[in-house]
């Protein structure tokens, strides 16, 4: 289908009509009752699709489907600078203001257990804890960190 740009539709090709009119999945620019033409049961791409896909190489992919990617590694902020900017990114800047001190002391527990615990943690795993801080709950020292041990889990 990506390779040709086509794909059949076998149910439609074989009414051996010119052309046959369907309701598409309903999508934001389709109103209800709007049909598509499908000619001889065939769906002719205009423009070539786009497609990202995130790995987080827990399982191996073909190397024909590898040989068919460009693949661009991106590693993960190792500086609470850069850490930081990815929440700066993800949440709004009044927020972020409001949490800069222990948003910080998030990211440097977040290092902290990377560095001395040689644990494998992914950013989202930061982001979570600091979604949790914005539900604006005060947590005792003892719930915090029985909290951050179940959000920090080594993947």
């Amino acid at each position: 289908m990506f390779e040709e740009g086509f794909f059949e539709i076998p149910e439609l090709a074989r009414l051996q009509s010119e052309t046959e009119e369907v309701l598409p999945y309903r999508t934001q620019n389709t109103k209800p009752g709007d049909r598509v033409a499908i000619p001889q049961g065939f769906v002719q791409c205009t423009e070539f699709p786009l497609v990202f896909m995130t790995s987080n190489e827990a399982r191996e992919f073909p190397p024909a489907f590898l040989r068919r990617c460009l693949r661009l590694p991106l590693q993960q902020p190792s500086t609470e600078d850069g850490l930081y900017e990815i929440l700066k990114n993800r949440f709004d800047a009044d927020t972020l203001n409001k949490l800069d001190e222990p948003a910080r002391e998030l990211i440097q527990s977040f290092l902290g257990r990377i560095k001395n615990k040689n644990a494998n943690l992914a950013t989202d795993q930061l982001l979570n804890a600091v979604y949790l801080l914005l539900q604006g709950k005060d947590v005792n020292s003892t719930d915090r960190t029985e909290l951050l041990d179940s959000i920090f889990k080594p993947l």
